[in-house]
């Protein structure tokens, strides 16, 4: 009886629920309005050193993951821009308990940074060599790049010759490098360096 008593009270010293109801403000508790400043306060800018984004690309070499987790491998190397027309970029093979014994690539290319091979709107053959050279390699894919490019573009797949560990019968990539061909096969525009 008591709790009815106590629930009974707090119901009736709750504020009314009406909706669109404002309750008036007293004066001695104002709203507060922002006031803008009346003076000028200097704020200081410092300029700071502008760093040129590009990265050598003698700092990209080839590299594993940190921590290695089993049954996720990757392999990354960079392009060699003293090899073929100075393609500059990286690439980036996977092989994971997702992919099974088929491997996954990512491959980023761009402009050279001397700005003597522009890669927009043409095509591209790539393919997985143990040289850098034009013949003996598997081809990968045919690629042509976007008429327009701001940063380069990527280069997704999958492929089910080569894979990390040479798991199943299939070619390890360790030694091998990612050659890019112009349309005719005949010339190297880019090549990495070789997968460790």
């Amino acid at each position: 009886m008591l709790a009815v008593l106590a629930l009974l009270v707090v119901g009736a010293t709750a504020a009314p629920q009406i909706p669109l109801y404002h309750y008036p403000v007293y004066p001695q508790y104002q709203y507060y309005m922002p006031q803008t400043p009346f003076r000028y306060v200097p704020q200081y800018y410092y300029p700071q050193q502008v760093v040129d984004a590009k990265v050598d690309t003698t700092e990209v070499k080839a590299s594993t993951r940190l921590i290695n987790l089993p049954g996720f491998n990757m392999k990354t190397a960079g392009f060699d821009a003293t090899l073929g027309m100075g393609l500059f970029g990286y690439a980036e093979i996977k092989q994971n308990i997702f992919t099974g014994s088929d491997a996954e690539y990512i491959i980023w290319m761009r402009d050279s940074a001397d700005g003597m091979l522009k890669l927009a709107g043409k095509t591209f053959k790539v393919q997985i060599n143990a040289a850098c050279s034009a013949t003996g390699g598997m081809q990968l894919t045919d690629i042509t790049a976007p008429p327009f490019l701001i940063n380069g573009f990527y280069l997704k797949g999958r492929t089910d010759a080569y894979n990390i560990d040479g798991a199943n019968a299939k070619t390890s990539i360790v030694g091998m490098r990612v050659v890019v061909l112009d349309s005719t096969g005949a010339t190297v525009v880019g090549c990495t360096d070789m997968f460790a």
